[in-house]
């Protein structure tokens, strides 16, 4: 008997796959919450409390080890498994959840310019760690690029080989931080996008999780104005999921409900729209239909916190491809990683300028590729040498520091841009109905 763990330790989520190593096997999947998410929502929160004392840091470690520990007993109990026979673990995530795990010093990715305290792969004793496995056992974390670009990333890499292709492929893993790979096999550019949790639910008046009650489709009358949804599990909406904000925005910009801008057009004339305690807010369903004592409305604010979120991600992808001197028109194919990607409309994602047009027909949702890769480093040796060899192909980019970001980044704020030539038929679509 041997297995093994492959975990992603991301800002929100913890997901763990339990594998049989002799047989390449996952036996198992887990998925539970990152139980730092009370001391914030968003990296940062969690490496200023942690600059505040070492006991501070090593509570982080704690608490999360502790609760990655009951997971391991609770799959080892289901399965039959003696914990003992557990003898690796593969761990990858953002560069601050890796270093936090691992006991590693984060003060350094709290402040400028964000340098990670280690860049290559670490192997360390399980027992040293608190893990409960087999006490002779290892823990490997796969190499992080930089101080936002971390082994989630590395790993996204190794399950999607994009670096061992001719074709040029964009690679986005969307989170509260999206990290946006641009190359083949002759290199990889690197960024990481400041997205925020928009699209996770996070920020957003009535948002939530792509859990059961969460409207997750949305499509509105261009006359009428009423609107058509479609929720998690087809039960009683209570909230609405990130996939769900895209399509309220898109479908609101192309019925005039909002300006480019992003604006919402009172003067419209539809009794869905109006202003509670002087915001004004569009309602998507009645309280009488929905599973909450209230109305459930998407509000101004709401479409400003899309609207940073996607431009951020655009952006993101524009300098990129003006670093390798490229078009949309040259990439072959566009590839979304995360667990929020396979949500996404989209034509609706066009609609707003998450993605370029040209990519309409070439975007592919490849689901959670960070724990692939994991699992990948964890049965195969040749796996990790790869993942070594990758950051001497990666070359990081501070968006940050390009001279155009900013300009390029408020531009990117309008719906779908400000340069609507980039978006020529959603241009011709807002002409008609202006």
């Amino acid at each position: 008997e041997n297995y093994g763990l492959a975990i992603d330790i991301g800002t929100s989520k913890v997901v763990i796959y339990l594998v049989d190593v002799g047989e390449g096997k996952v036996l198992e999947v887990s998925s539970i919450e990152n139980p730092q998410l009370m001391f914030g929502e968003d990296i940062m929160s969690r490496l200023t409390f942690a600059m505040d004392s070492e006991e501070n840091r090593l509570l982080l470690q704690k608490i999360l080890v502790e609760e990655i520990n009951k997971e391991i007993e609770a799959l080892s109990n289901e399965k039959g498994i003696n914990r003992d026979r557990i003898y690796e673990v593969v761990v990858v995530g953002n560069t601050a959840m890796h270093h936090l795990f691992l006991g590693i010093e984060t003060r350094y990715l709290a402040i400028s310019p964000y340098v990670p305290a280690v860049r290559g792969p670490v192997e360390a004793k399980a027992k040293s760690l608190g893990l409960k496995m087999n006490e002779r056992g290892y823990v490997f974390a796969l190499p992080v690029v930089a101080g936002f670009v971390g082994a989630d990333g590395v790993a996204d890499l190794l399950a999607t080989g994009i670096h061992m292709s001719d074709e040029i492929s964009l690679l986005l893993d969307i989170g509260t931080n999206t990290e946006v790979f641009l190359g083949n096999r002759n290199g990889i550019l690197a960024c990481s996008a400041a997205s925020g949790p928009a699209f996770e639910g996070g920020h957003i008046k009535f948002g939530m999780k792509a859990s059961s009650g969460a409207i997750e489709r949305v499509s509105i009358d261009p006359k009428t104005f009423e609107v058509n949804y479609k929720t998690v599990d087809g039960g009683r909406p209570i909230g609405l999921c990130g996939s769900a904000v895209i399509d309220v925005v898109a479908e609101m910009l192309r019925c005039g409900l909002i300006d480019h801008h992003g604006r919402m057009r009172e003067e419209v004339g539809t009794h869905r729209m109006r202003r509670t305690e002087g915001e004004l807010e569009f309602v998507l369903a009645w309280r009488e239909e929905a599973g909450l004592d209230e109305d459930i409305t998407i509000t101004q604010k709401d479409v400003r916190e899309l609207q940073l979120a996607k431009a951020a991600i655009y952006t993101a992808q524009h300098i990129l491809m003006k670093r390798m001197g490229i078009s949309p028109g040259d990439i072959s194919r566009v590839l979304v990683a995360g667990a929020f990607g396979s949500g996404i409309n989209v034509e609706n994602a066009v609609m707003i300028g998450l993605f370029p047009e040209e990519h309409r027909e070439k975007v592919q949702f490849v689901g959670n590729t960070a724990i692939v890769g994991a699992k990948m480093a964890l049965v195969s040796r040749k796996a990790r040498e790869e993942a070594r060899n990758l950051l001497t192909m990666i070359r990081y980019v501070e968006l940050s520091l390009d001279p155009s970001f900013e300009e390029e980044f408020i531009s990117a704020t309008e719906l779908p841009h400000r340069d609507l030539d980039r978006f020529p038929s959603v241009k011709e679509l807002l002409g008609k109905n202006s």
